[in-house]
């Protein structure tokens, strides 16, 4: 499992979209929708950056409806026995 944290995992995924996109298909079971925010002024930048990524590629067709949606929440929901 892997989250999309900070900065770290965003950049995985974005410095090639199209690699990055092919990647949250493949492993989509596995993906989650985080951050490392240590300090309450890095929350904007880093969930916005992400938050777009995530709706851009969705948008465009890029990541599947089921994708986006492991990825930005039901994943985390499995894995942390949160329900639907």
């Amino acid at each position: 499992h892997g989250d999309l944290s900070a900065g770290s995992g965003f950049t995985a995924v974005s410095r090639d979209p199209d690699f990055g996109y092919a990647f949250l298909e493949e492993f989509q079971d596995r993906v989650f929708f985080a951050t490392d925010i240590c300090l309450p002024t890095q929350a904007g930048t880093v969930l916005v950056w992400l938050k777009q990524f995530l709706e851009e590629g969705h948008a465009a067709g890029r990541i599947s409806d089921t994708v986006f949606a492991k990825v930005t929440h039901g994943n985390a929901q499995r894995l942390l026995g949160l329900g639907d």
